[in-house]
C-alpha cells in the first residue's frame, strides 16, 4: 500500500467517504466507531466540508489497511492506555467530521482541551 498518496488526515477523510458510501448502498462495513448513521450524516453536513462532497479515491483494500490501523491504534496492548482518548477523538474529528464542540460534549472536556486532544492524537498517530 502506498501510504504517501495522501496525508493522514486525506487518509481518514477517505475512509469516512468509504463507510458514507456503503451505508448510501445498503452495506455493512463494520463501524468500530460505533457511529449513528444518522447522527454522522447531520453533522458532516453542518462540519467544515461547507456541504462540499468528496470524492472515493480508495479502495477495499487500503479501506482494509486502514481498518486494521484503527484496532492496532484502539486496541493493541502496545499503546498506552491513556493516550487512546487522544487517538479516539483524533479519529471522530477526522472520520466523523464531529465539531470541537461536539467532541467536547461526549468527552466531557473544555473546547481547547478538545483541541489539543485532536493534536495529540494526531501526532502520536504520525509518530507511531
Amino acid at each position: 500500500m502506498n501510504w504517501s498518496r495522501f496525508n493522514i488526515d486525506d487518509w481518514l477523510q477517505q475512509y469516512g467517504v468509504y463507510i458514507g458510501n456503503c451505508r448510501m448502498k445498503g452495506g455493512n462495513k463494520p463501524d468500530d466507531l460505533r457511529v449513528s448513521v444518522v447522527n454522522w450524516a447531520i453533522e458532516r453536513e453542518k462540519g467544515s466540508n461547507n456541504g462540499k462532497t468528496t470524492a472515493l479515491l480508495i479502495n477495499d483494500d487500503e479501506y482494509c489497511a486502514l481498518q486494521s490501523l484503527f484496532t492496532e491504534l484502539l486496541v493493541s496492548p502496545r499503546i498506552c492506555e491513556a493516550v487512546r482518548p487522544s487517538i479516539k477523538a483524533y479519529l471522530k474529528y477526522q472520520i466523523e467530521g464531529l465539531s470541537f464542540e461536539r467532541l467536547s460534549k461526549e468527552f466531557g472536556i473544555s473546547i481547547s482541551s478538545c483541541r489539543n486532544m485532536v493534536l495529540a492524537g494526531k501526532f502520536y498517530i504520525l509518530g507511531h
